[in-house]
């Protein structure tokens, strides 16, 4: 005869609640999985700590999602890689300027979802549900989670509540197709470089060192005075001054507190250049030129003619070995860099430094 605490177990393994709302789950014969709260250990009788599991199995979870992303750079579509489709000059594939393949740590990249969700299935497949209910307001993953369930026999079942936003949300961005939202970013970046101080030209034609970053996290004081103290580069400006390389740097401009516009960062730059005789400072795109326009927008129409050829792409976004079709959390930033506002940023980034960096050889970079 089996024990009533035995058949308690049973039925809490057969039914599990993934809750992500606040308060508690209606339900209570159950096990419940706690999509965002933390605490210790991560498992405590009928309730799980998602949080607390990834970060008990975070090593493992972390190789697995990168192992992922490079399934999906080395996914083969029409008899080609995607970073070999992705190749849109001879010596370099956009692919690792894709917002997916950047792997940004952020609240906008999915990247915590997806480690998530890859530990999700490692309860649920220990677990062995026979059914799964789902209390969000994430439309993308409720719908992962229940498409796994159908893949894996399991019965779904969406928690609903008074206050639930999920069927209401609606985007008025859906409805402007992602090209032409881009034509509008192209047209506000060109205007902007346009009107930006014109980059002095460099003192000489040649460097020891390229070097490309975002101009933030500097001392302003000191780079008034031609000197360059980086919080990115650390002691290597030194470095390089103390061993006579003589380096360019590229700057991208970032709009900030003590840098809101391109007018005051030219204040600096001039600043940079009055006293170093190693250092030259240019921003990237404030050398603004037809062939830089062209360029980019030759690589933005290259961009849109390779979504289209590698559109079953999505077919790739589920990790080996897993039931996961990971493909509706990042189609949207996957497609904003082929074909939306992404897409043409990058286009003039590469295309400002295509056009820049080749000027002045031999270099390094």
């Amino acid at each position: 005869m089996t024990h009533p605490t035995e058949q308690h177990q049973m039925s809490s393994a057969l039914h599990v609640v993934i809750w992500d709302q606040p308060g508690k789950p209606p339900i209570t014969n159950c096990t419940t999985v706690y999509w965002n709260e933390f605490f210790s250990p991560a498992r405590s009788h009928s309730k799980i700590s998602l949080p607390r599991y990834v970060e008990d199995n975070s090593d493992n979870l972390k190789k697995r999602f990168l192992s992922f992303v490079r399934e999906v750079g080395e996914s083969q579509v029409a008899g080609k890689s995607t970073i070999q489709h992705l190749r849109i000059l001879p010596e370099f594939s956009y692919w690792w300027m894709t917002l997916f393949a950047c792997k940004r740590w952020n609240t906008t990249s999915n990247i915590i979802e997806a480690v998530r969700l890859l530990a999700l299935e490692d309860i649920l497949r220990e677990m062995k549900p026979a059914k799964v209910s789902f209390a969000t307001e994430r439309r993308a993953i409720k719908n992962i989670v229940r498409d796994w369930c159908a893949r894996s026999g399991v019965e779904f079942q969406f928690l609903t509540s008074p206050d639930s936003k999920l069927s209401h949300r609606f985007q008025l961005s859906r409805l402007i197709p992602r090209p032409f939202g881009a034509v509008l970013v192209f047209v506000r970046e060109v205007s902007r470089r346009i009107r930006a101080p014109r980059n002095m030209a460099p003192i000489s034609n040649s460097a020891d060192v390229v070097l490309i970053d975002y101009l933030t996290r500097f001392d302003t004081d000191s780079a008034l005075n031609g000197q360059y103290r980086s919080g990115f580069w650390n002691i290597l400006t030194n470095s390089l001054d103390d061993a006579k390389q003589t380096s360019f740097f590229f700057h991208q401009f970032v709009a900030h507190s003590v840098t809101p516009n391109r007018k005051t960062t030219d204040r600096f730059l001039k600043g940079l250049n009055s006293r170093s005789t190693t250092q030259q400072h240019f921003l990237l795109d404030a050398r603004l030129s037809a062939g830089v326009v062209f360029k980019a927008l030759f690589i933005y129409f290259r961009l849109l003619k390779t979504r289209f050829l590698i559109r079953k792409i999505k077919r790739s976004f589920s990790p080996s070995k897993s039931q996961l079709d990971l493909w509706k959390l990042f189609k949207k930033e996957w497609l904003d860099s082929l074909s939306g506002v992404a897409a043409i940023l990058h286009s003039l980034t590469i295309s400002e430094l295509h056009h820049d960096i080749p000027r002045f050889p031999p270099c390094r970079t």
